[in-house]
């Protein structure tokens, strides 16, 4: 047997389409989680282990397949998560009062970390929305410059 046809097979195996489980990733995108996170399972040990398959079955819907509905609702739930992402950023910041003493700089010390994370992460989902669709990139974008606001 062929590396190839190891892969072959199991790409067989692979269901093409799950509407529940795209919904549940676009739902829990939007509540702020990773896909990552969505895609993953409990070992025997309780731990959250990556679940590939399942991983692997979203991002061919995104890349491969192109499921223009659901490529769509993914983009939106990511800038839904950009939204809570923004009001994380307010929060922590609103919660820090003026540091008096070595604790309170060191919890200002963690909230910065914090803001600096999310804000880190808002620019790069930015810049990866504001790809071309031409390939040149390979990321997703926005349907509406996907379509160029033009019906076809």
């Amino acid at each position: 047997m062929t590396a190839n046809a190891g892969t072959q097979d199991r790409a067989e195996e692979m269901p093409l389409f799950d509407l529940g489980l795209a919904r549940e990733v676009c739902t829990r995108v939007a509540a702020g989680e990773s896909l990552q996170a969505i895609c993953s399972k409990e070992d025997e040990q309780g731990r959250s282990v990556p679940d590939q398959m399942k991983l692997q079955r979203v991002m061919r819907w995104l890349f491969v397949d192109e499921i223009e509905w659901f490529t769509a609702d993914y983009v939106a739930a990511r800038s839904a998560r950009l939204e809570l992402m923004l009001d994380e950023v307010v929060a922590i910041a609103d919660a820090l009062k003026e540091p008096a003493e070595k604790e309170d700089k060191d919890r200002l010390a963690v909230a910065k970390l914090r803001i600096d994370a999310r804000k880190w992460l808002i620019d790069k989902q930015l810049k990866t929305d504001a790809a071309t669709p031409t390939g040149e990139t390979g990321r997703l974008v926005p349907s509406e410059i996907l379509h160029d606001g033009v019906d076809h």
